[in-house]
């Protein structure tokens, strides 16, 4: 259980750094991103060293750095130059004692000189693309994976980095999802620490928006929860541990980067279209590479957008978070956050424990599998 709404004395920091590039913008991705270029990414360093030590004066330096995330964009495709700036960039930080420090890897770009970058760096944890172990759903995402040669790279990769991650798609037309969900069960033959489960989510801007004619999910809500419990009572037999909503980790090995966010800490962005969160201070970066870099250049953040939130925004979003996360959540401390009649709320407890979204423990309760699933409704109805 949590204890205060808002912790104000927090003396950790997480750092978010976003690499832009891929060498090919794959169809369903609504991220940042733009086609690699030696030129632009020189161009990009650039900015995002000043970039730092901006922030590393102004913010970085009074706090001590628990986390460090590198996503994209494809950070697996990144020069020697974009690694080094890593390792200046963690020799310059406060850092906790045993930091975690993830970067993201796309499986078709890992070889001998990737691995010998990640071998002589900081980094300790790995999150890999992966989305599927099935051949024709790697097609129809249009990914160019070899899954052969994959499962040798990731042995090569494990012998140096033992903390790795898989992400995993699900939500893909009927035709394709049986053979999704039956290959999926290869992945008991890597030995992995944790595991994203993430919806197929058809977003506006993207190639497959246009190809499914503007519809936001290729499945009805009653298929995407029956296919969510295939995979979970997989992750379940290999005992992993369903933590939040899209999250599975072995014991001891939850994304210590991500619960930052959801326990509503700080963080600190740098990279187009980056977001920071300072207590009740918010803002995000230029979602342009060459907008990024001129602000920089000519001695300003790069900011797009900034906002200090009321007290009713930061309960809001404080709740919101907290309740992507599997832990029991004692119902005092939820009235005495919201404000909210505990009379009033009798009725919603029971309703949410008939329809098999909760476990009631009387003072505490915890969102089942099906209440993760649906969590943002839960919130609503909370709110209601």
């Amino acid at each position: 259980m949590i204890g205060s709404a808002f912790n104000y004395s927090q003396k950790t920091i997480s750092l978010y750094i976003h690499y832009p590039f891929c060498k090919r913008l794959c169809p369903y991705c609504d991220f940042f991103k733009v086609q690699y270029s030696k030129d632009l990414e020189r161009v990009y360093i650039d900015g995002l060293k000043k970039e730092f030590e901006v922030y590393n004066e102004l913010i970085l330096r009074n706090y001590n750095t628990a986390t460090i995330y590198v996503g994209g964009g494809s950070p697996s495709i990144a020069s020697p130059e974009f690694f080094n700036f890593l390792e200046f960039l963690n020799s310059k930080l406060n850092l906790c004692d045993k930091p975690e420090f993830t970067i993201e890897l796309n499986p078709e770009d890992i070889n001998d000189n990737l691995i010998l970058r990640l071998a002589n760096s900081p980094i300790n944890r790995l999150s890999i693309g992966v989305q599927s172990l099935d051949e024709d759903v790697l097609k129809f995402l249009s990914r160019e994976v070899n899954l052969k040669t994959f499962k040798n790279n990731f042995e090569k990769l494990n012998k140096i980095i033992e903390n790795i991650s898989f992400d995993i798609l699900y939500g893909f037309p009927e035709k394709l999802s049986e053979n999704h969900i039956k290959n999926f069960s290869n992945i008991k033959d890597f030995n992995l620490k944790h595991v994203s489960l993430y919806f197929l989510t058809i977003y506006e801007g993207t190639a497959f928006y246009k190809r499914f004619q503007e519809v936001s999910h290729l499945l009805n809500d009653d298929e995407i929860y029956k296919k969510y419990l295939k995979f979970i009572e997989q992750l379940n037999v290999l005992n992993f541990k369903h933590y939040e909503v899209s999250n599975f980790a072995k014991p001891g090995y939850e994304s210590q980067h991500n619960l930052q966010y959801w326990l509503f800490h700080n963080y600190l962005g740098l990279g187009p279209s980056a977001s920071s969160k300072i207590f009740s201070a918010h803002w995000k970066n230029y979602n342009d590479l060459n907008t990024y870099h001129s602000s920089l250049e000519n001695g300003n953040l790069s900011v797009a957008g900034f906002e200090m939130l009321t007290h009713k925004q930061l309960v809001f979003e404080r709740l919101f978070l907290f309740l992507r996360l599997r832990r029991k959540v004692n119902k005092i401390w939820l009235n005495d956050l919201t404000g909210t009649n505990p009379e009033r709320l009798k009725q919603f407890y029971i309703d949410l424990k008939r329809n098999n979204l909760i476990e009631d423990y009387g003072e505490v309760f915890e969102l089942t599998d099906k209440g993760l699933m649906v969590s943002e409704e839960v919130f609503l109805r909370y709110l209601k």
